[in-house]
Parts: structure tokens; sequence; C-alpha cells
């Protein structure tokens, strides 16, 4: 029993021995960059802003709403994170990548489903 690709079927570049899981994730990377690439600017975000807070946390010990819902993005963490980082020997580069992958994450994100 051969398996052979259709006409009508994108070429993914891959056997058709792989997993259905792998060939659908395949065609969702290929056909859709802009939505993946959002939601991976959006966890570089999320994986920045918890360093952020992980430090503010280890300087103060005061109660951030460390694991909890956020009702709001808080800046003030931000802004502290900035106002201190001299004084530990911090860079400021967390905070701006984060902010960067964020708005960006956000907007592929958008375009992304819009493109579907």
């Amino acid at each position: 029993m051969t398996l052979e690709r259709k006409p009508d079927q994108p070429n993914l570049g891959a056997t058709d021995q792989m997993p259905k899981e792998i060939r659908a994730l395949s065609y969702f990377i290929q056909y859709d960059p802009l939505l993946v690439g959002g939601l991976l600017l959006i966890g570089v975000s999320a994986i920045l802003s918890f360093r952020i807070q992980l430090r503010m946390l280890r300087i103060e010990k005061s109660s951030y709403s460390f694991f909890g819902f956020p009702r709001r993005f808080d800046w003030k963490t931000y802004v502290k994170y900035l106002g201190v980082r001299k004084q530990q020997g911090w860079s400021a580069w967390p905070v701006y990548l984060m902010l960067f992958s964020l708005v960006l994450g956000i907007i592929l994100f958008v375009v992304g489903l819009f493109r579907l």
C-alpha cells in the first residue's frame, strides 16, 4: 500500500508517514504564520513580565498580585522597575522588549485571526 498525495492537497514538505497532529500543526503554521507568530510574541512578553515581577518581588517584600487574575494591566510595577534598575544594576531592555513584543504580538494575532 503506497500513500500518494492527491493533486489538490498542499505539499507541506513532510512525508505522509507523519502523525495527523503534526501534519495539522505544520499546515496551520504554513498557512497562518501571523497568528502563530502573534501567539509566540505574546508568550515572550508574558515570560518577560514574569521575570520583571519576580525581580521586583525579590527586592520588595510587598504583595504583588503575582498569581491572581489581573483586573487591569498594572503599569506601576514596570515604572518602579525602571526607577530602581540603576540602583540594582539591572538593564532596562526587559521592559522595553516586553512592551514591544506584547504590542506586536497583539497586532499579529488580530491580523492573523482576520486572515483565517
